[in-house]
C-alpha cells in the first residue's frame, strides 16, 4: 500500500507541478509580457517649442542667405564656412547696444569718465615716445597726432582693452537686429573680406561688442 501511494506520489508529480504552477507562472509571463508591451510603446509628449527655439531657427535662415550672399560676392566657400559655420547671436551685444554711454549719460559725465587724469597724462607720454612715427602717419593721413593718441586712449586705454568679443558673430547679431541692420550687414561682409585676403582668421577676429577692432577700434 506504501509502495502503491509512493508510485502515486511521484508519478502524479508532473500533474501537480503543471495544476499548481503552471497558472501563477503564466500569469507571470503575462504580466513581464505586459511589462514589455508598455517598455517597447512609452507615451512620449513632445517638447513645446519656445520662443527662443523659433528665434534661433529664424537666425539659422538669415545666416545661410549670407552665406548665398558672400558667395555672389566672391567669398570663398572655404571662408564662409569657417566663418558661418555653428554663427549664433550674442544676447550681450544688444544688451549694449541698448545702453551706449554716448547716449544714457551727461556730456560731463561723459567727459570726467574718459578724460581722466591718467588718460591725459599717459596720452601726453606716448605723445613723445612716439612723436616721429605719429608725424609720419599725420603727414601721410592728414591726421593730427594729437588726435591719433586722444582716439588711442579713450577707445582702448593705450591698447589695454581691445576686446574680446568675437567680430564676426558680433556683427552678425548687430547685422540681424532691427535697428542697424543694413550698416551693421555691410561691415560684416567687409570683415568677410578681410579673412577671405587672408590677412587674419575668423576665430581670431576678435575685438568691441559693436565689431570694432584693434589699438584705435576701426570697424571692418
Amino acid at each position: 500500500m506504501l509502495k502503491a501511494t509512493l508510485m502515486m506520489n511521484f508519478t502524479d508529480t508532473p500533474r501537480l507541478f503543471c495544476r499548481f504552477c503552471v497558472l501563477p507562472i503564466a500569469a507571470l509571463l503575462m504580466m513581464g509580457q505586459g511589462t514589455v508591451f508598455a517598455q517597447s510603446s512609452p507615451k512620449t509628449t513632445p517638447a513645446p517649442i519656445t520662443a527662443a527655439d523659433q528665434d534661433r531657427a529664424k537666425f539659422d535662415i538669415w545666416v545661410k542667405a549670407v552665406y548665398a550672399e558672400g558667395l555672389t560676392r566672391g567669398i570663398k566657400k572655404v571662408t564662409l564656412d569657417a566663418a558661418l559655420t555653428g554663427l549664433a547671436p550674442i544676447k550681450r551685444v544688444i544688451q549694449l547696444d541698448r545702453k551706449q554711454p554716448e547716449f544714457t549719460q551727461t556730456f560731463r559725465q561723459y567727459i570726467n569718465k574718459r578724460a581722466s587724469a591718467w588718460r591725459i597724462r599717459k596720452g601726453r607720454e606716448n605723445l613723445r615716445l612716439h612723436g616721429k612715427l605719429l608725424k609720419e602717419v599725420g603727414s601721410k593721413y592728414g591726421v593730427q597726432p594729437r588726435f591719433i593718441v586722444a582716439l588711442w586712449g579713450i577707445e582702448t586705454s593705450f591698447g589695454r582693452a581691445t576686446g574680446g568679443f568675437s567680430v564676426i558673430r558680433a556683427l552678425a547679431t548687430l547685422a540681424y537686429d532691427g535697428r542697424r541692420s543694413a550698416y551693421f550687414r555691410r561691415e560684416l561682409f567687409n570683415a568677410l573680406n578681410i579673412i577671405d585676403a587672408g590677412h587674419i582668421a575668423a576665430n581670431a577676429m576678435k575685438g568691441s561688442w559693436a565689431g570694432a577692432m584693434g589699438q584705435n577700434q576701426f570697424l571692418p
